[in-house]
């Protein structure tokens, strides 16, 4: 399922901005939020908002999903939800900094 998203996302490119998703309670996991990381990276993902609220993300995905927002040159988050994860709160902590400064 990340992976047609991650595709919707690069063919909709700059002519159809998708500022919000919600994925909530999708059982993504760690693969899923690295495959959605991956489309943070792309020029054109000017997305706002995202909820991963109660996908079973773990410290491997929260860990993709920082390097992400830090890397994302049009990436202007403004929340991400990811409450109800099994991570730690260190990586939570690193990962509502980053976000702050998206």
């Amino acid at each position: 399922a990340c992976r047609r998203i991650a595709e919707m996302f690069r063919q909709a490119g700059a002519s159809t901005p998708i500022r919000s998703l919600s994925l909530r309670d999708n059982h993504i996991g760690d693969d899923g939020a690295a495959e959605l990381a991956s489309i943070f990276k792309l020029d054109a993902t000017p997305l706002e908002y995202l909820s991963l609220r109660d996908n079973n993300i773990g410290d491997l995905g929260v860990d993709r999903l920082g390097e992400a927002l830090i890397e994302g040159r049009n990436l202007r988050m403004k929340e991400l939800a990811v409450y109800d994860n099994p991570f730690g709160l260190e990586l939570a902590q690193e990962l509502a900094a980053r976000v702050e400064h998206a």
